[in-house]
This record gives C-alpha cells, structure tokens and sequence, in this order.
C-alpha cells in the first residue's frame, strides 16, 4: 500500500483545519496537536496535513518568510458535492480566485480560492454530472446557430450595401444610361431604397433569432456557472443596423433629390 500526504506550513493549526473542515464540509474535529492536525475524509482518508511554522525544525517548514506561502504548490481537491462546496467557499472568503468554470479539459466545474494562509485551493467537481454536463453541448450547439447567424447577417449587410452602391453610381459613371432614361433615371435610387427595405426586412428576422439565440446561451451560461449572472441586453448589434441601413435610406432619398434636380436644371 502507498499513500501521500501533503503537508503544508500554517500558521494557525486548529484554525486552519476548521476552515478546511468548513470548506469540504466535514465534522469540525480538534487537531490531535496545536502543532500538527489531519484533515481526514469521512472514511478516514488523511486529505491534507496541517503543520506549525517552525515546530519540529523541519527545513522546508521553518517560516512562511523564506517565501510566499504555496509558490509552487496547488491544492486540488475534488468533491462529490460541488454546489454546496461552492457556496461554503463563499461563505469563508470575501472574493473567489477563480470564479467556476467549465475545465476544457476535464469537462468539470473547477473554482479556486485562497487558505487563511494564503495557499491556492482549487476545488473540482468529482465527475461530470455535477457540472451540468448535459447543458455544455447544447450551450456549443446554440453559440455554433448563434456565429453562423451572425456571420449571415453581416454577409446580407454587406450584399445590401454593395448593391446599392453600384446602382446609386450608375448615373453619374454611366452617362449614357442617364441619356437613355432621362427623368426615369431617379428610378435607380428609388429601386435602391426598395432592395434596402427589402434587406432590412430579412434582417429583421434574422436578428429576432439571433436575441433569442443570446438569452437562451446566456442561460445555460448561468446555469453553468452556479448562479453567475450574466447580462441579459439584446438589440445592441440589431440597433446598430437599424441605424445603418437607416442612413442608407436616406442617402438614397436624397440621391434621388440630387438626380431630379439635376435633370430639370437640364432640360
């Protein structure tokens, strides 16, 4: 049989092991010794060991003055009961190191926090099913509709405003064609006016999807994330296109104006 334990320099033992006791949510025991306790596992595994600052001589656990407590050390504990452990870390700490988070990895919640001591203890779900694991493929499924929408909006923006453009050009690089329609030729702004309110209108509904799209992804993210409340505006990215093609509209307005004029000055 082997077995590790992990000792780490305190400087308050009985304290330091109540708080590992609050954290994993264990019967609060006394150390055996002021100078040396156990953090023991409900079946008696021995989990991590506490001991004094310079008790016993030991050369690596003389003074948390020769360096920063935990310089190359992690902590990680793994738990059955990832939701409770969460909220008794908060309870213990005034801020979270790392807020949980899906581990890419692993596929689990992980969050970190600091010992009264200053050691870095991360905390991870023992297995996937404490993390919603059955929410973090739809929430890849939505955010992939959520990219491919959104890319397809930004490709119709694009459609809409290189059409217009080549058809608000047209009279003014192509005299020939202005001869031809005469006063018909502000007919060429007007059909730009239409495609435009045209593509407005498939944009609409692209848009619509794409908030719902957002709300439901930012729900899963919050139902992944213990909590965490993740801001719920929409229509930013619709309001933004509104006022776009908007302003193309009216440029198309007053294109025609300009056309109209410019043919009575002629005739």
């Amino acid at each position: 049989m082997r077995r590790t334990w992990t000792i780490i320099g305190v400087g308050d033992v009985p304290g330091s092991l109540k708080w590992y006791q609050s954290l994993l949510g264990l019967p609060e025991t006394a150390p055996a010794h002021d100078y040396f306790g156990q953090l023991l596992d409900s079946d008696g595994t021995v989990l991590l060991c506490l001991h004094q600052w310079g008790a016993h001589e030991h050369p690596s656990l003389t003074s948390p003055d020769h360096a920063e407590p935990g310089n190359g050390l992690l902590l990680f504990l793994r738990v059955d009961d990832f939701d409770m452990a969460l909220k008794r870390a908060r309870a213990l700490v005034a801020r979270l190191e790392e807020e949980p988070s899906v581990n890419p990895n692993t596929g689990t919640m992980e969050f970190a926090l600091r010992d009264p001591d200053g050691y870095y203890v991360m905390i991870s779900a023992d297995n996937k099913t404490q993390c919603g694991s059955g929410a973090i493929e739809p929430a890849k499924l939505i955010w992939d509709e959520y990219k491919y929408r959104h890319e397809h909006c930004w490709k119709l923006i694009f459609q809409i405003t290189i059409a217009v453009v080549i058809i608000s050009i047209i009279p003014y690089s192509q005299v020939h064609v202005g001869e031809r329609l005469k006063e018909w030729i502000v007919l060429l702004p007007l059909v730009g006016f239409a495609l435009t309110l045209f593509g407005l209108a498939r944009l609409n509904g692209e848009m619509k999807i794409l908030d719902k799209l957002r709300i439901r992804h930012r729900e899963i993210q919050s139902e992944l994330h213990h909590g965490i409340e993740y801001g719920k505006e929409t229509g930013v990215f619709s309001r933004h296109v509104h006022r776009y093609l908007g302003f193309i509209l009216i440029l198309e307005v007053l294109n025609a104006i300009v056309l109209l004029f410019l043919w009575i000055k002629k005739e």
